[in-house]
């Protein structure tokens, strides 16, 4: 997600409490890398489903055309067999 700009140095905030200025910069920044983060997510998300979608397709029909194929060598097993007697 990465890390929070050096605004200030670190002995700038020992023992004191933040200014408000440097509290809503941080949570500002924060909260912009938390929306970017969750548009990578949904786009991420998108192209999962989608190429899941896909595959799920080509898939099933490579399954159609199997079964397609072992169904006409079935049915032509007595006809190769009257054939040969």
């Amino acid at each position: 997600m990465g890390g929070v700009p050096l605004l200030i140095s670190h002995s700038d905030m020992s023992n004191t409490i933040p200014d408000k200025k440097v509290t809503a910069t941080f949570l500002a920044y924060l909260a912009s890398r938390l929306i970017d983060f969750s548009v990578e997510m949904t786009a991420a998300r998108t192209i999962q489903l989608a190429w899941r979608r896909h595959h799920a397709l080509r898939r099933a029909k490579e399954l159609k055309v199997c079964s397609s194929i072992a169904r006409i060598d079935f049915l032509s097993i007595p006809i190769f067999c009257r054939h040969r007697s």
